[in-house]
């Protein structure tokens, strides 16, 4: 019998089954799909088609067949991935294909991009340049990274040059500048900064900073458009780790617009210099030149008459760098003049605070601290140092009531854990795991069934949405058989917090799962690090997401850098060709675990400074230790000047709590030893 007429009579099929159910067990299918000669007639309608759809392989005529008939099956949730095995299975003819592709609308959202894929694999396969041109535009919406994107189009692109066909070609050369504008040799005013930004995002750092340089000496540009090309011209420098450059483009950005401003004197240009000169400050006091960053403060505010707000950042600044030199009068007269001027800003009140705190001013400290409690109680960060200051003032019971208050808000929080250290308090275990009831949902199972896995994430991002109340928690537990993780993480902080505070008490592991298991374990023996220590690290930096990609061109679920990732592999002689690799957990895990045994070894077991190093430069932890560390890790903590990397060390000491807490048996003693020893 002719194929075409095969398919013909197949389609044709009329279908009068009992409703496909609950599917079979995975190992059911597995064991089915494994036996060569397995008798349909003992089999019953689920199972049939659980095995007709497993068994799905390239131009087995009567497997196109019954997918064939499935696919017609109203009462079967899979039917459209039975259509979609059979475009991809059987051969079916052009005009076949052309007939489904005119009805995708009846394709659901979860399988349009493994539909699109198979699509333009077909179009490609029998030189369908419209469709080629048509799907490609489609499977680049679910790339992750730019160099599929790009491949996926360049292919696409290839195929209408040769066929001629130049409204396609048009359409994808268009998408093409669009995804990366580096291919657009014609370089104008209106696409210019987009292919500069181009050129940086891929690492061709001398093209992005020629661009960016047109648009700074050009006067046909904006003054909105210099201050951007300046700002990533600069920035180029600190991504390419070249810090001493990126100080001195800096300052000469304010150079040119002190220039500019002279002959521009309007309210725009203003706010551009000021802002400038206090980002040249903070570069300053970043590499060491703290003297030279108090006098750039000065001058702006002497000279150029920054507005209330501006002011303020100025007068934080240089209270900030006062404190740092212990020079405690002026810190706090500072601190001061920015509370005036701004009262609402809780970094300002909290730094006037810890003045009055590191300065021994106990009193005055007590009373910031506990006017900002009353007036914002849910700030545990203000409620453990008031508590820590009626320690200093012989206040004990006050203290401990603080503390156990701080632990019953929150118990799975920053401030908690210290406050069972200030307690002498152990941390408790957690003994057993409440299970989560699973949301039964029957197109989840039969693709969780069938090995389905990239479909059924596809499926749960659909629902995402959809899912509201107790069926968003009950769906938990379906993210985690698929190992859908960074969205699952996602998924539980958009719980309600008080649902959310409950949950992780009685099972954290949705918010702080171990994937990776089996390369967390080897990177951990290799090179001496906890395994807890490997994934407090890795939820922080990417929650467990292998594409993720930083501002700062960091790659990958412990976010490396391609110039370390880069040393540390012909270090430790594991195989790194490019920052692609980054994207592999294997290769990325053993990287980032090689990393923190190296800063362990370097700071000598102390957490906090090992932590922060992970996420600053060593040199510069090392500076903040030598300036600021007194004798007391917490505080040291809280004195971070990176606000970026005092958040980080915190929540990654969260992180490591959490999953010792996930891990033992017994209590956990946390002395003041821990800061001190690897972990």
């Amino acid at each position: 019998m002719h194929k075409s007429i095969y398919f013909i009579l197949a389609l044709l099929v009329s279908c009068s089954h009992h409703g496909l159910e609950v599917p079979p067990s995975k190992d059911r299918i597995l064991s089915l799909w494994k036996e060569p000669n397995v008798d349909l007639k003992e089999l019953n309608e689920n199972e049939k088609a659980a095995l007709v759809l497993k068994k799905a392989k390239k131009d087995n005529y009567q497997n196109c067949f019954d997918l064939i008939s499935l696919s017609k099956r109203n009462d079967f949730p899979l039917s459209k991935l039975a259509t979609l095995k059979s475009i991809e299975n059987c051969d079916l003819p052009e005009e076949k294909l052309v007939q489904i592709w005119q009805q995708e609308d009846e394709i659901p959202n979860w399988l349009k991009k493994r539909f699109n894929e198979v699509s333009l694999e077909l179009a490609n396969k029998h030189s369908l340049v419209d469709y080629q041109a048509k799907f490609s535009l489609k499977v680049i919406k679910d790339k992750r990274l730019q160099k599929e994107r790009e491949e996926v189009l360049l292919a696409a692109i290839s195929s209408a040059k040769r066929a001629k066909n130049i409204e396609a070609l048009n359409d994808l050369t268009e998408k093409l500048y669009d995804v990366a504008p580096r291919y657009n040799k014609v370089i104008t005013k209106e696409n210019i900064y987009s292919v500069a930004r181009d050129f940086e995002r891929n690492r061709s750092f001398k093209k992005a900073r020629n661009l960016y340089t047109k648009i700074i000496r050009y006067r046909n540009y904006t003054i909105d458009e210099k201050v951007k090309a300046w700002n990533r011209l600069r920035l180029s420098h600190k991504i390419e780790r070249d810090k001493k450059t990126y100080l001195k483009e800096t300052a000469r950005m304010v150079s040119f617009l002190k220039k500019y401003y002279r002959k521009n004197r309007n309210s725009k240009v203003h706010h551009y210099l000021v802002d400038s000169i206090i980002t040249l400050s903070r570069a300053q006091w970043t590499e060491h030149m703290r003297s030279k960053a108090e006098r750039t403060l000065k001058d702006l505010n002497k000279r150029y008459n920054p507005d209330n707000k501006e002011l303020a950042k100025s007068y934080w600044l240089l209270g900030s760098m006062r404190l740092e030199a212990k020079d405690f009068k002026k810190s706090r007269y500072f601190y001061e003049k920015a509370f005036e001027l701004d009262p609402k800003s809780e970094n300002i009140a909290w730094s006037l605070g810890w003045n009055l705190y590191t300065d021994k001013n106990f009193n005055e400290a007590k009373k910031l601290f506990s006017r900002y409690v009353e007036e914002n109680p849910d700030t545990q960060r203000f409620r453990f140092w008031l508590a820590k200051t009626h320690l200093h003032l012989k206040e004990n019971d006050e203290a401990e009531d603080l503390f156990k208050e701080i632990i019953s808000i929150d118990p799975m929080e920053y401030y908690s854990f210290l406050s069972h250290l200030e307690l002498n308090k152990e941390i408790d275990p957690i003994d057993s795991f409440d299970e989560i009831t699973a949301l039964e949902d029957t197109t989840f199972e039969w693709l969780y069934s069938l090995g389905e896995i990239d479909i059924a994430k596809d499926y749960l991002k659909s629902m995402r949405r959809v899912w509201k109340g107790e069926k968003r928690i009950a769906s938990l537990p379906l993210y985690e058989r698929v190992g859908y993780y960074d969205a699952m993480i996602s998924q539980v902080y958009s719980i309600p917090s008080e649902d959310r505070k409950d949950l992780l008490l009685e099972n954290p592991t949705f918010a702080f799962p171990k994937p990776f298991k089996q390369e967390v374990e080897k990177a951990s023996k290799k090179f001496n690090v906890a395994p807890e220590l490997i994934y407090a690290i890795s939820r922080q930096e990417s929650g467990f997401n292998q594409h993720a990609r930083s501002w700062a061109d960091a790659f990958g679920v412990m976010q490396l850098i391609p110039e370390k990732a880069k040393v540390l592999g012909q270090r430790y002689k594991i195989p790194y060709k490019d920052h692609y690799d980054l994207f592999t957990p294997k290769t990325n895990v053993l990287l980032g675990a090689s990393l923190l045994g190296e800063l362990q070894k370097r700071f000598n077991g102390k957490f906090p400074l090992y932590v922060a190093s992970y996420n600053a430069s060593g040199q510069a932890v090392k500076r903040w230790y030598d300036e600021r560390f007194d004798g007391d890790f917490i505080e040291f903590i809280e004195m971070i000047p990176y606000a970026e990397t005092r958040k980080y060390v915190k929540l990654v000491l969260r992180n490591f709590f959490i999953y010792k807490k996930m891990n033992a048996e017994d209590d956990i003693v946390f002395n003041r030893s821990f800061f001190t020893s690897e972990s």
